[in-house]
């Protein structure tokens, strides 16, 4: 594993602050450190796992994607994360799904204005959003070359 720059982006939506760390990169994949606070709550801090190098703001939206799926569907988010064959599996982390569980819930208030504002962002010139359901991998845009 090659140790990567540990440089911090912190991006907000809603009331949701969302900080996102490179760690590591390990060939194809990169490891993100990420924080997530929101007013009344404890900071929960996670470690994942992107197949290529993201865009910190992608991680971050993609992150409360995540949220939002295992907020409303624990089980298909478990199912996801672990039968996600690409992931080599030394990279999973039961435990750590389960505490992203545990955050998703005590976060749910937070939830559907943070999806407001990555919405807005993905698509300025609508005026509503789409229902908070959609595909497990929607929000996560392919690589951009150059």
């Amino acid at each position: 594993m090659v140790p990567s720059k540990g440089r911090m982006s912190t991006f907000k939506y809603g009331d949701l602050q969302i900080s996102v760390e490179s760690l590591q990169k390990d060939g194809d994949w990169e490891e993100f450190g990420i924080k997530v606070t929101a007013p009344g709550r404890p900071t929960y801090a996670f470690r994942v796992w992107h197949p290529e190098e993201r865009d910190m703001k992608i991680v971050a939206q993609v992150f409360i994607y995540d949220l939002i799926e295992a907020y409303e569907d624990p089980h298909r988010f478990v199912r996801r994360k672990n039968e996600w064959a690409k992931m080599p599996h030394e990279k999973r982390s039961p435990e750590g799904t389960r505490d992203f569980i545990r955050a998703a819930m005590d976060l749910e208030p937070f939830l559907e204005e943070a999806h407001l504002d990555v919405f807005r962002e993905w698509s300025p010139k609508l005026s509503r959003p789409h229902p908070i359901e959609r595909g497990p991998r929607e929000w996560m845009p392919p690589k951009q070359k150059g």
